[in-house]
């Protein structure tokens, strides 16, 4: 590709502002949506100034989004317009703009794992750059890259701490940390850690039910590996669920949770309305036929156990599940 370079021609220096305000017109073209514009703008560019990184690697941009605009893909301008960004790359290599909108065009062509090699020699140069940050950081999580991802959202927050995207990624990351990791107190930092940032999250995207979930998930999970919580914790947790119960009125996920807290707070009496209001949202919620049953079994009430029970078996159950189930239905 170093061959095929473009030759730098003379500029005059009263042009070189021009030409910036022709290719930031490019960009907010492209922004817009319209590629053919981004195209012709980025064209003009490139005639005064070949070797012009960015207004290249727009045009490959305009030039893939054109390709994708039919169906089948125009192969012959996809493939132009990947030439045009590896010429972009090899003049401006460490350039941010510019492998930024590389790096989109290999997530368009499914490569993500190129996509982040493209971006961190450049995110290494520019280690404070908030876009590089973004994208990267969005890109790692996609291929479960939990840890580098966590790292580089958390420096994405440093520099922008209103971001509610990143926010909710370090949440998501502390939450998959924990769910892997083998060490008891590394396990339990990343549950607090998730626990804070999905609260965090909350107070940037107050309407995602998932934010409330996710805080209610480790907090509860905490409780439960520590031994019984205090009433204020379970309250609290409680209230989360509540809270998705409220975001998500079709949903049974809100008031089984409230049913859990509440049963494992010592009250089964008052989780049992909550499994029942689960299941009035859904029929079919595994989870709350399990729960409701066994509390049922509890308090010596088997024969209103094995309905629910009998309706289990048509669902999705574990072979453990299953075969418990099934062992219990036959003596009863």
């Amino acid at each position: 590709m170093r061959a095929d370079l473009p030759e730098p021609k003379p500029l005059a220096p009263e042009r070189r502002p021009v030409l910036d305000g022709i290719r930031a017109e490019a960009r907010a073209a492209l922004d817009r949506g319209d590629a053919p514009e981004a195209r012709r703008l980025a064209a003009e560019v490139l005639a005064e100034d070949p070797t012009d990184p960015l207004a290249r690697a727009l045009l490959g941009v305009a030039l893939s989004r054109e390709a994708r605009a039919e169906n089948p893909p125009i192969l012959v301008l996809w493939r132009r317009a990947e030439g045009e960004l590896l010429r972009a790359e090899a003049l401006a290599p460490i350039d941010p703009e510019v492998a930024i909108l590389h790096a989109g065009f290999l997530l368009d062509d499914g490569h993500l794992s190129a996509a982040a090699a493209r971006l961190e020699p450049v995110l290494a140069a520019s280690p404070r750059h908030p876009e590089l940050l973004a994208t990267l950081g969005r890109i790692l999580f996609d291929l479960g890259d939990v840890t580098p991802a966590l790292d580089v959202s958390i420096r994405r927050l440093a520099l922008v701490p209103d971001d509610a995207e990143a926010q909710w990624r370090v949440a998501a990351c502390h939450a998959s940390l924990a769910d892997t990791t083998i060490d008891r107190d590394e396990r339990r930092n990343h549950l607090a850690a998730a626990a804070t940032a999905y609260a965090r999250h909350a107070e940037l995207a107050p309407e995602d039910p998932d934010s409330s979930a996710g805080e209610a998930w480790a907090r509860f999970t905490l409780a439960l590996e520590g031994g019984p919580a205090d009433a204020e914790t379970y309250a609290r947790i409680a209230a989360l669920w509540t809270r998705v119960a409220e975001l998500r009125p079709i949903s049974p996920e809100g008031p089984f949770g409230v049913g859990r807290v509440l049963e494992q707070a010592g009250d089964p009496e008052a989780a049992e309305p909550r499994y029942e209001e689960a299941l009035s949202r859904d029929p079919n919620h595994v989870p709350s036929l399990l729960a409701l049953a066994a509390l049922r079994v509890t308090d010596e009430r088997a024969e209103q156990a094995v309905p629910l029970l009998r309706r289990a078996l048509e669902l999705d159950l574990t072979s453990d599940e299953r075969e418990s189930i099934v062992e219990w239905l036959a003596g009863h």
